[in-house]
Formats: C-alpha cells, sequence, structure tokens
C-alpha cells in the first residue's frame, strides 16, 4: 500500500486532538454527526471518492535529479552547488589477494 497520509489513519484520534467544525472534519476526511460523532460509515465514503478523486501521489518527490537540484542549487540556496568527490591514487585500495586454498 503506498502512503496515503490520513485517509488511512484511525478516524477518533484524527477527531479527538481539537474539536473541529463539520466542514473542519471533511477536511481531515471525517464525517461528523450533528452531536458531533464520528459517522464512520460516511467517513469511509468520503475517503474512497478523496483517493479515487486525486491524482496518484509520488512515493518520495526530492525536487529533481541530482542535475537537475545542482543545477539550480545557487537560485535556491545561494551556495555554489557541491561537486562529486574526486579521490586520489593513494586513497583508492586494491582488491584483496585471495587467500590461498
Amino acid at each position: 500500500m503506498r502512503y496515503a497520509g490520513l485517509l488511512y489513519r484511525a478516524l477518533n484520534p484524527v477527531y479527538a486532538r481539537e474539536p473541529l467544525s463539520g466542514e473542519g472534519a471533511r477536511r481531515y476526511g471525517v464525517v461528523l454527526r450533528e452531536d458531533l460523532s464520528v459517522d464512520e460509515g460516511e467517513t469511509r465514503s468520503l475517503r474512497d471518492a478523496i483517493a479515487r478523486d486525486r491524482p496518484a501521489l509520488p512515493m518520495f518527490d526530492r525536487g529533481g535529479t541530482i542535475d537537475e537540484l545542482k543545477a539550480r542549487c545557487l537560485r535556491d540556496t545561494h551556495l555554489e552547488p557541491p561537486t562529486a568527490p574526486v579521490f586520489q591514487k593513494w586513497m583508492r585500495r586494491e582488491a584483496p589477494a585471495q587467500a590461498a586454498e
């Protein structure tokens, strides 16, 4: 299952943090009755509709490829983009010799 945020959270903990208006609760995917109790059936229907109607959510969005991030690094951060490390020859290790059997 992909991450879907509040649509798959338990119902009461979402509402229990602080009292919400009926419309406020709907923004969190919860439907309240007039007495402010959670209507579980309507909440499930609302959450199903939200999940069905919204675009697919990416698993991770890190803002682009490494090259794209580097290209806009100065503009976004006021810092020069990082450079790839260059290792000196003396830092390279040779593969260990195979032990004689």
